[in-house]
């Protein structure tokens, strides 16, 4: 057997000392990634070797991932403080709230990444009957290389109207598509040229950076829980991504198979979804949990 070389060894020490340290594996082997991806340019494959491979496996062993069931706020909590002051009427809403209330309907009801959001061409949105379509600008290259390729190209994006389902002006508050309109005829009237559907709530009103879109939403979600009674449930963790595992969730549980889920989020195979979005939804109970049809 070949001796372990010194570089195999002072990596090993570095990944020990990030274990002993309390990170998780996800992030150690994200370490791993960053070293080998500096040292594959200069011939250096010792971030391969079967060592430090079969280290990183006992730390998958010992410290495995926490799955989350649940989900990490209230959902039902967010839509009721969306249907009501200072998010309606929409005509009476503040541009900072109707950028935010968008935003965030536009990600429940497509369960895509945010960068698919924030790609948004304005001058490529389509109004079919109560649905909208939504395509990205020509250059967009989405996260998944492989929906940039053969058949697996970028998938518009589809918002379905609530008014398919529902009638209740209450509902038709949290109709996506309302919004998105609404917004779009603003935001048109404000820069008639935008090369990006979201624009910055400032004077400059600039299209807005994608990590803005994080910033959007978690506000909205902690305003929301901050509105909570003492007996509501209390806000956790407040994450764009946990928008998308909530979306993709509630189709999954109630209404659609995997594979349309797949299909709808852009998602290559099913145990990412499974394995790191899959909440349990339809089985909660209490006041807040609740979803209306």
């Amino acid at each position: 057997m070949d001796p372990i070389s010194a570089s195999v060894v002072d990596l090993a020490d570095f990944l020990m000392f990030l274990f002993e340290d309390g990170k998780a594996y996800t992030t150690i082997a994200g370490y791993r990634s960053a070293i080998n991806s500096v040292w594959r340019t200069v011939g250096r494959p010792e971030a391969d070797a079967y060592e430090i491979s079969q280290l990183l496996e006992s730390f998958k062993v010992d410290r495995p991932r926490a799955v989350i069931t649940i989900p990490r706020w209230d959902l039902a909590l967010v839509l009721k403080v969306l249907s009501q002051p200072p998010y309606e009427p929409l005509n009476k809403t503040d541009f900072r709230d109707l950028s935010a209330k968008t935003m965030f309907l536009l990600l429940l009801a497509t369960a895509r990444r945010k960068g698919d959001i924030h790609a948004i061409d304005p001058k490529r949105i389509v109004f079919q009957g109560k649905n909208a379509i939504l395509f990205p600008y020509p250059k967009y290259v989405p996260k998944v290389r492989a929906q940039a390729e053969g058949n697996s190209a970028f998938r518009p994006i589809v918002v379905r109207s609530l008014a398919n389902l529902a009638s209740d002006p209450e509902d038709m508050t949290l109709c996506p598509v309302r919004a998105l309109k609404f917004y779009h005829d603003l935001a048109t009237s404000l820069v008639p040229d935008r090369p990006r559907f979201f624009i910055s709530n400032r004077g400059d009103h600039e299209p807005v950076k994608k990590n803005t879109i994080s910033a959007w939403v978690v506000k909205l979600i902690r305003a929301a829980h901050r509105k909570a009674t003492e007996g509501d449930i209390r806000i956790v963790n407040a994450k764009v991504h946990e928008i998308r595992a909530i979306a993709s969730s509630l189709a999954f549980q109630t209404t659609y198979s995997l594979d349309d889920v797949l299909a709808a989020a852009s998602w290559a195979n099913h145990s990412t979804f499974t394995e790191y979005y899959l909440r349990e939804v339809t089985g909660l109970e209490g006041n807040l949990h609740v979803l209306s049809p």
